[in-house]
């Protein structure tokens, strides 16, 4: 039994208030991919899959393994050690596959497990990846993707894509508006994209909401 300690780094929670992060073993100094239950429980994520190693000995607080992400239904994502990306639905693992290369790593689940992030291609290179019904969509070598909803829509750095297609998000704001997005790190089910962004005139960072019109 692992004797854990509170998350050093928490990273998700859910609407039923679990969290999801990275905790330590108090005695054997191992750092474990975990979940807090609503009720303060913490539990250290399953290793059932021989191909799973999400926990590390000695290693740096924030650095892999930990749990990233977790919806509504209790599913969870995490990273592992050596770039593996799992998805965990009733405590069953489930190693994400990459795209012809050695690593993967998830950044964001949604609600309906559709598991977004970035992993190796046979080349080297790292596309942007998403992930649903056991399948692999390779999203390109420019996009990292950060977030995605319900409906499918993904966003990362200066990017959405929707059904299909790639586009920039500094196309889709009104013209002359003064900012140049830089990196979008969030979008809802309504479909609002929260980003950071440039002032064209004075360099600052700005913050913005961007509502779909």
């Amino acid at each position: 039994m692992h004797q854990l300690s509170a998350p050093a780094f928490v990273y998700g929670i859910n609407d039923s208030d679990q969290i999801v992060g990275q905790c330590r073993d108090t005695q054997l100094l191992q750092n474990y991919a975990c979940v807090v239950s609503s009720n303060g429980a913490i539990t250290a994520l399953p290793e059932s899959d021989p191909n799973i190693e999400c926990l590390e000995i000695n290693t740096i607080p924030g650095i892999t393994p930990a749990a990233v992400a977790i919806n509504d239904n209790g599913q969870i994502l995490g990273n592992c050690f050596l770039n593996t990306a799992v998805v965990w639905t009733n405590d069953t693992p489930t190693v994400l596959p990459t795209l012809g290369g050695g690593s993967a790593t998830g950044t964001a689940i949604s609600g309906n497990g559709q598991v977004v992030g970035t992993a190796a291609t046979s080349t080297g290179a790292e596309d942007g990846f998403s992930w649903s019904n056991s399948a692999i969509t390779d999203l390109g070598s420019n996009f990292s993707p950060a977030a995605v909803n319900d409906s499918g829509v993904i966003v990362g750095g200066q990017f959405l894509y929707s059904n299909g297609t790639l586009q920039n998000l500094n196309n889709l704001i009104p013209a002359g508006s003064g900012y140049q997005i830089q990196n979008a790190t969030g979008v809802n089910d309504n479909g609002q994209i929260v980003a950071n962004a440039d002032d064209t005139a004075t360099g600052q960072t700005h913050a913005l909401l961007l509502n779909p019109s």
